[in-house]
This record gives structure tokens, C-alpha cells and sequence, in this order.
């Protein structure tokens, strides 16, 4: 770009003159010109563009000749033509893509920069902070090696990229060489997985035992501007004697599966910590996420007791040390055996129904949340029978039955066994509850079993509540030897309803069923219409499990028809008849007279019709 230059001498002759004189341009090729110079008073002159010539150390030899041809070409100018920038060359340093963080300081970007024809000027180091505002250093020059040294920490966050550029004396440019690097100031980003079905993994504040052995501790752990270098999952076992396992990486997913009954359990539950350490390649630490977990190896306490032991009834109690997420029961002599119901986290609470003056056994075993077990036993015997209460012999099954009842209340029955294929049934004696007889059939022979049969005032809350009118509420439980899914079939529920309260409600006879509450609905059983005593309409109905019942209205009934009354006539109006004149006194009879015998036959029959009334009640 440097067009015309302007060559310049004097050339002067003491005794003739001056003739010619002429610019001679070697070229640098073999092909000469010359080009003849302006004479302005001595000055000769000549102006040329020295960007047409070749690139390389040039000359121009001054040709001066007088009127007698003496010729001087002593002269020479020396001049350089130079179209070519610096040579820069990224010498091998650190700095070229590295990555560099918060603690890399001062770092030293270094280039060598020559020219071949003339001199390098200057070399400066273009950052570009990756921000819009540039920061240039003018670097230092060590015999063609320039370098910089700059504190990286202090740009931007992200890829960064210096540039050199490198200026000679004859101001060509070279700029198209740069060194590219990363600033990460950030840690790695670390998840907790939750796992999968197939391979869980732990959950913050989880509880473990001495028996759970391999478990997975598995999370996400990315970096955003570099690579993750390490990850080790940091297990402090509870005893200052830490420990570290490195993860396994699987396309970013770290993990470890580590035996967790073999860390330190200590006297009772011990609170464990396992942290991440996840590092990325400029060492930027995150160790900020952890799981706490408990390693228990302690069994809890259990203390049982009863209490209001009566003839037919107890509540057991189980008081535990710690929480626990569950007690079950089991009583001797028939009793049963179940789940405890929750009244608290340390107490679980149970309600038998027993025999009169029987000895009883029961067994309470409480699970903590990881499993471990206590188990505690009480003694109690049931009073003896109530007056209200009665009991004999039942035959449902090979050894007959004992059954126990309270008027009204219940009626539970026990049988010793019952022979496969026969048929076993609690008959009720008083009408009051509803049912007249439960009965089912075994395929195998069973022993132990026992039925009870409770009328309810009202279900529990558990129970979804019941949409129409109700006749009866009723619980028909079993023992653990019927609970086996298969254990009993045919189950058969005869019941009873007053037609009074027919009558009442304004139902129809066939507008009754039994309905049997499956664990989370009502469901409609199909119930057979009996005969009609004239007080009670009877009824039966196949169920496929014991459960709650209720004796009650069939969905969508229809109301019964009004009874209509027969019109009775009023009496017609008798002529007045006039008192006969009083006749002469007759002396008294001895004997009953006959207005006293008319009052006692009256009494009679009153008497006869309540004890028919009372037998078909019972």
C-alpha cells in the first residue's frame, strides 16, 4: 500500500556541466529499468511506486553523467519492499484450550513474532472477556518471544479467546492467530437420583439393619464449561474413621453400591452421612450434597398388658420405647389374632372378644421401620358368664362347637375342628340383631376356627357410609384358621325383618336385602324372600367374605302401596224408646255373676296372645 516514493539527490560538476542522470532499479529480478531524473537547480528527482516492485531488499544506483561523459554510479540507495505481516507462531505453553478457575492467578500467553524483511513494532494480547469490553496488553519482547502475563481469574465466566496482534514496521498486520481458553469458576452440579424399580436407591433419611447389606447411592453430576474429573462418595461412619469409594460414571449418572450393615451401628440408632464429592478437571469442589441415613440395629421394647377383662371381652395394650410402624397380636384358646390398631406411635391398642372363665395367652410383636422386632407376652382369664349370657353345645363340624353370646349383643361360636366338606353355622337365639344363623362349608379340614357375630350401633369411620335405610348394622369376624383366601365356601347370612318397621319405612318385603361392605364399597348381595310369620318377613343371602353388613333397603325400592281404609257407614238414628216401668225387686242369686265371668274370659285371652307374641319375637 506504500504507491509513489519520492528518490532525491544533488548532483553538481566543478568544471562542465551536467548532463544526464538517471534512477537505475535492479529490481531484484534481472530485469533493470531505469528511469530518467527532474533536474530543478541541481536537485534531480524522480518519484516511483515501489509497491509495483518484488518484495525483497531493493536498490536504487544513481547514474550522474557530464557533458564529457564522465559518469558517476557510486550512489546507491538500499530500501526494503515488504508486503508480507509478521510471522506468528503460538509457542507450547499451558495456555492454549486449558481451563482455568478462581485460584489460576496470573497466566502467560506467549508467541514468537518475526519478520522477514523488516522489523517487528509492536505485538499486543487482544482478550475479549468474553463481554463486549476488550482488554488489550501490549506484550513484552524477549529476542522475538512476546509474552503476556495476565490474572485470568479476573474475566468472565465462559470461553474465552486472546488474539495476537502482531505489527512490523511497514505496519502489515497479522492478527489471525489466537489462543482459546475456558475461566470456570463453578462447581459441578450434582442431583440425587431416585433410581428406578430395578436398581432403587437411597432416599435422605432412610432407615437400614444389620441385614440390608448392598445399597445404591447414585446421583447426577454435570459440569457446564468443563469436564467432571472425579467423583468419591465420602462415608463418615460415624466414628471419625471416614472412608471414600469412588463412583462409577455411566454417561454422567456416578454411583456406588456400598454394604451399609458393616458401617457402625454403635448401642442404638446411629445417624450416618454420606457426602459427594464431585470435582471437575480445574478442581472447582462441590461436596455440598449428602444423604443422612440410620443404621438400627436395635430392637424395640415392648411392654403388654390388658385391661376391662370381662367375661366376653379385653383390650391389649402394647407400650414400646420407641416408634414402631406396626403390632400384631395372638391369643390362646381361640381368641384370635390380628393387627393392633395405632394410638400412638408407642402404643398399640387391641379388642378380644373370649369365653367365660377361660385362661388366656396373648402375644404382642412390634416392627420398627427397618424391621427389627420386640415381642412381649400377658396373661388374663375372663371372668365368669354373665347372667345375661348363655352357652352350650353347637354342631357346625365333626367336634361340635361351644358358643358364647350376649342378648342382643353378639354371638360368637368355637369349634375344636371342622371335618373337610361339612358344614358349619352359628344359630342366634334372639331376634334382636337381625341374623338368625351364619353358615359355611370347609374343604379341608380346620382347626381352631371361630365365627362371631356382633350387632352395631354404628360402623366405623373406615366404613363407607351406607345411602339407604337401615334395618341392622352387623360385623361378622372370624378366626386366623377361616382367614387363609380358600379356607371356607358357601358362606350363607339368614336374617329377619319386622314388618312393623316395613311398615314404617314404607318398603315392600321385596325392597330388603343384605348388602356386604367389600373394603371400599358397599355391594348388593342377591337376597331370597322367606316366608312371613305374621311378625317377621325372613330372608337369605350368599356372601363371598365376612366382613360389615347391612340389613337395609335394595336400591332404588319402591315405596310400598298405602293400605286403603275401608268407609264406615255412621249408624242410623233409633227412635227413642221409652224406660219400661221398673219391674219389682227379684232376690240375689248366690253364685259368679255373669258380668264377672265375661271380665275374666277377656283376661284369659289377653295373656294367651302375649305369650304367642313373646315365642315368635324369640
Amino acid at each position: 500500500t506504500t504507491n509513489n516514493r519520492t528518490f532525491n539527490t544533488s548532483v553538481f560538476d566543478g568544471l562542465t556541466l551536467v548532463d544526464t542522470v538517471y534512477f537505475w532499479f535492479d529490481n531484484g529480478t534481472g530485469k533493470d529499468f531505469n528511469i530518467t531524473g527532474t533536474n530543478r537547480s541541481g536537485q534531480w528527482s524522480v518519484s516511483y511506486n515501489v509497491s509495483a516492485l518484488v518484495e525483497e531488499r531493493q536498490g536504487v544506483r544513481i547514474i550522474a553523467n557530464d557533458t564529457v561523459n564522465n559518469v558517476n554510479n557510486t550512489f546507491v540507495i538500499n530500501f526494503t519492499v515488504d508486503f508480507t505481516v509478521p510471522n506468528v507462531t503460538i509457542n507450547y505453553n499451558f495456555a492454549d484450550n486449558s481451563n482455568f478457575s478462581i485460584r489460576s492467578n496470573n497466566q502467560t500467553f506467549n508467541a514468537s513474532v518475526f519478520d522477514n524483511l523488516t522489523l517487528v513494532d509492536t505485538v499486543y494480547f487482544w482478550f475479549d472477556n468474553g463481554t463486549g469490553a476488550d482488554v488489550n496488553i501490549t506484550g513484552t519482547n524477549r529476542s522475538g518471544q512476546w509474552s503476556v502475563s495476565y490474572n485470568v481469574s479476573a474475566l468472565a465466566e465462559g470461553k474465552q479467546g486472546v488474539r495476537i496482534v502482531a505489527n512490523d514496521t511497514v505496519n502489515n498486520v497479522n492478527s489471525s492467530y489466537f489462543i482459546n481458553f475456558t475461566v470456570d469458576l463453578t462447581s459441578p452440579n450434582v442431583t440425587i437420583n431416585l433410581g428406578t424399580a430395578n436398581n432403587p436407591t437411597i432416599q435422605y433419611g432412610s432407615n437400614f439393619t444389620a441385614t440390608t447389606n448392598n445399597r445404591t447411592f447414585n446421583t447426577s453430576v454435570f459440569d457446564g464449561l468443563t469436564l467432571v474429573d472425579t467423583v468419591y462418595f465420602w462415608f463418615d461412619n460415624a466414628t471419625g474413621n471416614d472412608f471414600n469409594v469412588t463412583g462409577i460414571n455411566n454417561s454422567g449418572q456416578w454411583s456406588v453400591s456400598y454394604n451399609v450393615s458393616s458401617l457402625y451401628g454403635g448401642n442404638g440408632d446411629i445417624t450416618q452421612t454420606v457426602r459427594v464429592m464431585a470435582n471437575d478437571t480445574l478442581n472447582n469442589l462441590n461436596n455440598s450434597v449428602f444423604w443422612n441415613f440410620t443404621v438400627d440395629r436395635t430392637n424395640p421394647v415392648v411392654t403388654a398388658s390388658s385391661s376391662g377383662v370381662t367375661s366376653t371381652a379385653a383390650t391389649l395394650t402394647a407400650t414400646i420405647n420407641e416408634s414402631v410402624n406396626n403390632c400384631t397380636y395372638s391369643v390362646t384358646n381361640g381368641a384370635g389374632s390380628g393387627t393392633m390398631t395405632k394410638s400412638s406411635s408407642t402404643s398399640f391398642t387391641a379388642t378380644l372378644v373370649l369365653l367365660p372363665s377361660t385362661d388366656y395367652v396373648a402375644t404382642l410383636n412390634c416392627y420398627d421401620f427397618v424391621n427389627n422386632n420386640g415381642l412381649s407376652t400377658t396373661s388374663f382369664t375372663s371372668s365368669a358368664a354373665a347372667a345375661a349370657s348363655t352357652g352350650g353345645s353347637g354342631s357346625g363340624g365333626s367336634s361340635g362347637g361351644i358358643s358364647t353370646s350376649v342378648q342382643g349383643s353378639f354371638e360368637k361360636k368355637v369349634w375344636t375342628s371342622i371335618n373337610a366338606g361339612e358344614t358349619a353355622s352359628v344359630a342366634l337365639k334372639n331376634g334382636v340383631m337381625g341374623v338368625t344363623e351364619v353358615s359355611f362349608s370347609v374343604p379341608a379340614t380346620v382347626y381352631g376356627a371361630w365365627v362371631n357375630v356382633a350387632k352395631k350401633d354404628s360402623l366405623p369411620s373406615s366404613v363407607s357410609s351406607f345411602s339407604g335405610k337401615v334395618y341392622r348394622n352387623l360385623e361378622i369376624s372370624k378366626g386366623p384358621a377361616l382367614n387363609k383366601e380358600g379356607a371356607y365356601t358357601d358362606a350363607t347370612v339368614k336374617f329377619k325383618v319386622e314388618k312393623a318397621w316395613l311398615a314404617e319405612k314404607q318398603l315392600t318385603k321385596e325392597a330388603v336385602a343384605l348388602h356386604h361392605y367389600d373394603g371400599s364399597k358397599w355391594v348388593e348381595l342377591s337376597t331370597s324372600v322367606g316366608e312371613d310369620d305374621g311378625t317377621y318377613v325372613h330372608y337369605s343371602a350368599k356372601t363371598p367374605s365376612f366382613s360389615y353388613f347391612v340389613i337395609g333397603e335394595k336400591s332404588g325400592a319402591q315405596a310400598a302401596p298405602a293400605v286403603e281404609q275401608p268407609v264406615v257407614e255412621a249408624p242410623t238414628e233409633q227412635p227413642v224408646v221409652e224406660a219400661p216401668a221398673e219391674a219389682p225387686a227379684v232376690a240375689e242369686k248366690k253364685g259368679m255373676s255373669t258380668g264377672l265371668l265375661v271380665a275374666l274370659l277377656a283376661v284369659a285371652v289377653v295373656v294367651v296372645a302375649a305369650v304367642v307374641y313373646m315365642r315368635k319375637r324369640r
